[in-house]
């Protein structure tokens, strides 16, 4: 099975796809924000993520002595 974060709808989730070729499979419901980074721990039980907004900000400097 493979574990992705994908962003459909405008949501970010994490989903999971058998690597038989059956369909993905949606494994969090969450909000919009999207998922930054995820992994599982040791035993496969949990699942640890991180979601936020991504911002930035642009600045242009002239005439800088």
């Amino acid at each position: 099975m493979l574990a992705y974060a994908d962003k459909q709808e405008g949501i970010g989730n994490i989903w999971i796809r058998p690597l038989d070729g059956s369909p993905p499979r949606q494994l969090t419901h969450w909000q919009p924000n999207p998922i930054l980074s995820f992994d599982w721990s040791r035993d496969g039980k949990w699942l640890a993520y991180a979601s936020g907004t991504l911002t930035s900000d642009v600045v242009r400097i002239s005439d800088a002595r």
